[in-house]
Order: structure tokens, then C-alpha cells, then sequence
């Protein structure tokens, strides 16, 4: 999960209790003294509640965690729900009205929850395991409306809201898995293989919405066009595999030094390219520095590594071919001039 995701995550969680448990409280409020299971069982998850979140606005219990937790709790806590209603109201009719009203919502909101907090695959297979579940809780109740018409009468409610749950699931299943293999297919065509990084089609994606982000509001930002000096040495005296490795790993120790916002992609060959939101030329100047001293002290087994840097600043009039020219210029300059080392362009510059 990624960082933007996680706290995306956090905030919604937040507003959902904030919303649930003065719900939680109402209900409490206005039921308790009619409904056993609302006396006891309302203040029992709205506890749970507090415990996660605090979770949340602490930061103390992790994201993977808590989400768990949450789907494993409201599970027992709303198959408790089903045993109750199917089991413990002696009114057929409120047995029946409990079982749609109360316990579908509950069973119908854990499958919109386990695509939420989990995979499609595992999601499936919870909403599976939970129908399951429930279907054996019902099973005394089956066999008492062969000769009960009452039991009859408040299985069929169950049987109805069993049949909407597991389609609802259904539905839930199939739409995750389109949209896994689109986001699949999105980021396969947006990515390089060897190197995980952006890929030439994925820079022209990004590159156009964080323009039109700089273009808007007026925001500064650079490019940092960088290649591996002397790459084709690496390939021709320790073969292609060894220069795979290579590329793989300045990816993975460039990426991880740069901010979230920042974006990285292989341009082509040994090339990589770096765009910089919010940055000025000088501060872009500044990381291209701290990223050559950071690939020389890269041990690899080709032996130490040095890089050449270009760095342009973007302007309004700019795409990304013209922004790529103008920091390719320099980078040129940069390799004419003995190599490992940054040349800023300054032409075109806002």
C-alpha cells in the first residue's frame, strides 16, 4: 500500500467513526430497554470502537492491523447479532423484522468492508466463509420449520436476506476483479519491467498532470535527465545480466531517497528521469548533486559507478519533449566536460 493510500485510508476511517459511534449512541439510547441485544451488544462494539479509534489518531496500531481487527470483531459480533435475532425474540414477526432489518445490513456491509480492507481473492473467499457461517447458525432453525410454522415463517426472512447477501457478494467479487486486472493492465502499461520505475508512457502521464497541477497554480518545477556513464562498459565486460542489476538497483536507492511526490521513471537504456514538483531550478540542482555523490558510493559488482546529471526548469509553455531537450543539452555539456558531474539548463527557464 502506498503512502498516500494509507493516510487516504486513515482519514476515511476517522470520518466512518466519528459517524457510527453517535449513531451507535442514538440507537443505544432509544432501544435499549426494549432489545436485549441492543443493550448489551451496542455498547460491546461501540467499546471496540473507541479502542480502534484511538488506534487511528495515535497512530499506534497499524493500518493492516486495525483492519483486521475490525473485520474479525464485527464479524462475531454480527453473526452474535444473527443468533440472536433468529433465536433469542420469541415473536416470529420482530424475529423476521430483525433478521432483515438488523442483521442484513450488518452481514451485507462485512462483504463491502472485506473488499475494502483486503485483495479481491481473500475478500471473496471472507464473504464466502461468512455466508457459510451464517448458513450454520440457521441449520436448528431449518430443521424445526419442517414441523414449526413459525420457524418457517422467520426462516424464510433469513432465506431471503441470505439470497440478497450472497448476490450482493457475487457482484462484489467480479466488479473487484475488473477493476484488479484494469489497474494491472494500467500500471503494465505505465511501467518499466526491469526496473519497476515509470516507463517512457508512464513519464508522458505524469508529466501532463503535474503540469497542468504547475500551470494552475503557478508552482515551480524541474526535471533531472541523469545517465550512467560508461553503462555499455558494464555490459560488454560483465554481460547484460550484471547491467539488469545495475539498473535495478540505482533505481531502488534513487527512488528511495526521493520525496513521495517526486517521480521517477527510465527514460530508455541507462537514462533515468526525475521529475520534481514545487522545486526551483537551485534546489533541483541541489538533489542532482546529492544523487551523483549517492550512485558513486553504489557497490556493485561492475565496480563504482558515476552518473552524468541535466537539469531544466519547467515553464509554462513547456511539454515534456521541450522540457527533456533542454535538460538533454545539458546533460551533453555534462558529459563533454569530463562526465560525473551536473550542469543546469537555464534556457526557457520561468
Amino acid at each position: 500500500m502506498s503512502e498516500l493510500l494509507g493516510q487516504a485510508k486513515r482519514r476515511a476511517y476517522v470520518v466512518a467513526h466519528v459517524v457510527t459511534l453517535p449513531t451507535l449512541a442514538a440507537v443505544w439510547a432509544a432501544r435499549a430497554d426494549a432489545d436485549a441485544f441492543v443493550r448489551w451488544g451496542y455498547p460491546a462494539f461501540a467499546a471496540f470502537l473507541v479502542w480502534t479509534f484511538y488506534g487511528l489518531l495515535s497512530g499506534r496500531v497499524s493500518l493492516r492491523r486495525l483492519e483486521r481487527s475490525l473485520f474479525l470483531f464485527t464479524s462475531a459480533w454480527g453473526l452474535v447479532y444473527l443468533v440472536y435475532a433468529l433465536y433469542g425474540i420469541p415473536d416470529p414477526a420482530l424475529a423476521r423484522q430483525e433478521v432483515s432489518e438488523g442483521t442484513f445490513p450488518v452481514l451485507a456491509a462485512l462483504c463491502v468492508l472485506s473488499h475494502i480492507f483486503f485483495d479481491p481473492k481473500p475478500a471473496g473467499r471472507l464473504c464466502a466463509l461468512l455466508i457459510g457461517a451464517a448458513t450454520v447458525v440457521a441449520l436448528p432453525m431449518a430443521a424445526s420449520a419442517l414441523r414449526n410454522p413459525q420457524a418457517q415463517f422467520v426462516l424464510l426472512g433469513f432465506l431471503r436476506m441470505e439470497a440478497f447477501v450472497v448476490a450482493l457478494a457475487s457482484w462484489l467479487y467480479a466488479i473487484a476483479l475488473v477493476k484488479d486486472h484494469l489497474a494491472e493492465e494500467r500500471v503494465a502499461s505505465g511501467t518499466d519491467a526491469l526496473t519497476g520505475l515509470l516507463n517512457r508512457r508512464g513519464l508522458f502521464r505524469a508529466f501532463d498532470v503535474e503540469a497542468e497541477r504547475a500551470r494552475r497554480y503557478g508552482h515551480p518545477m524541474a526535471l533531472i535527465l541523469f545517465d550512467l556513464d560508461h553503462f555499455k562498459q558494464v555490459n560488454d565486460r560483465f554481460g547484460h545480466a550484471s547491467g539488469d542489476r545495475v539498473l535495478r538497483t540505482v533505481g531502488e536507492e534513487i527512488r528511495r531517497t526521493l520525496r513521495p511526490t517526486d517521480l521517477m521513471g527510465r527514460w530508455g537504456g541507462e537514462e533515468f528521469l526525475i521529475l520534481l514538483p514545487e522545486t526551483e531550478l537551485g534546489p533541483a540542482v541541489d538533489v542532482a548533486e546529492r544523487l551523483r555523490y549517492l550512485i558513486s558510493g553504489i557497490r556493485s559488482e561492475a565496480g563504482p559507478l558515476s552518473a552524468s546529471f541535466g537539469v531544466a526548469a519547467f515553464s509554462e509553455t513547456d511539454n515534456l519533449g521541450t522540457l527533456v531537450r533542454r535538460a538533454d543539452r545539458a546533460l551533453y555539456e555534462a558529459k563533454q566536460t569530463g562526465r560525473n558531474r551536473v550542469v543546469a539548463s537555464t534556457e526557457g527557464a520561468a
